[in-house]
């Protein structure tokens, strides 16, 4: 009996409800939806460059070729490049001052990444200025965002945030001890 009038209470109470109008700007939970795809450390060993010496230079793309379609299927892709892009210059490093050529900006653009992380404990391997090259070689590939190293306080302040199917997403980086400086 007792259960009987908490039932009718609750259908009069809920009946009893004013209609709220739903917000058009807002999405109930699930609506949208970002599938999302993760590569732990890229870290360039010597024999791993070794491999990838072509003549004068290099190509990593066998490397990453029977996971590229996984990569570019996500919506949104991520890696983490271990190793800093010091420039070409500097010479390509394993162990234990690493040194990445280049071109693996360029090939982790092909494969599709969409998030480049380059706070890593090797960040500092090869110094200050190639930690300011490799800002300047992820920066040629606009649909790639590099996270973690920045070019002033003021950007690394500005949180960067990506845009996609209608969600946004704050990317943050954090790095807590490097190697050698």
């Amino acid at each position: 009996m007792k259960f009987l009038k908490l039932l009718i209470i609750l259908v009069f109470l809920v009946g009893c409800q004013k209609a709220v109008k739903k917000d058009e700007n807002k999405t109930s939970v699930g609506e949208n939806r970002v599938s999302f795809t993760a590569v732990g450390d890229n870290l360039m060993h010597e024999k791993l460059l070794d491999e990838a010496k072509q003549g004068n230079g290099y190509d990593f793309m066998p490397y990453y070729q029977n996971i590229k379609p996984y990569i570019q299927k996500a919506d949104l892709s991520f890696v983490n490049q271990e190793t800093i892009l010091g420039g070409n210059q500097l010479g390509a490093s394993g162990y234990p001052n690493f040194n990445t050529p280049d071109i693996m900006a360029n090939n982790l653009n092909e494969v599709g990444f969409d998030i480049v992380n380059g706070a890593t404990n090797h960040t500092l391997d090869k110094g200050y200025s190639a930690v300011q090259h490799s800002i300047e070689e992820f920066k040629k590939y606009s649909q790639m965002e590099y996270i973690g190293l920045y070019e002033s306080q003021e950007d690394r302040d500005n949180v960067q945030v990506v845009a996609k199917n209608g969600l946004r997403i704050a990317l943050l980086s954090y790095n807590q001890l490097s190697n050698n400086k």
